[in-house]
């Protein structure tokens, strides 16, 4: 076991309890506490992931994990924001105009 996993452990731990906070929330201070604990523990488990693909880099193929960490983060908002446009795209073939 590296020495990420018990962060990225307990920042899923966080995230989980946000969510639930989230689904239950009575107003807005609730959604509000909810927001801050998700946003530290996605920064919580932003950094232990970086380090835990640099643990797990081989030696053999030096600077790839550091490539990895630095395109990821950028590929996956790029997913995200591309996943929550309009469904279909009002481009497509075929779309409603």
């Amino acid at each position: 076991m590296n020495r990420a996993a018990p962060v990225l452990i307990g920042s899923l731990a966080v995230e989980a309890s946000a969510m639930a906070l989230i689904a239950t929330a009575d107003g807005v201070g609730d959604l509000l506490v909810a927001r801050v604990l998700q946003g530290l523990a996605t920064g919580e488990a932003t950094s232990a992931a970086g380090t835990a693909v640099m643990e797990l880099e081989h030696p053999c193929r030096a600077g790839r994990a550091a490539l990895t960490n630095s395109v990821a983060p950028m590929a996956g908002m790029a997913a995200g924001v591309l996943g929550s446009a309009d469904s279909p795209p009002r481009w497509a073939p075929g779309s409603p105009a």
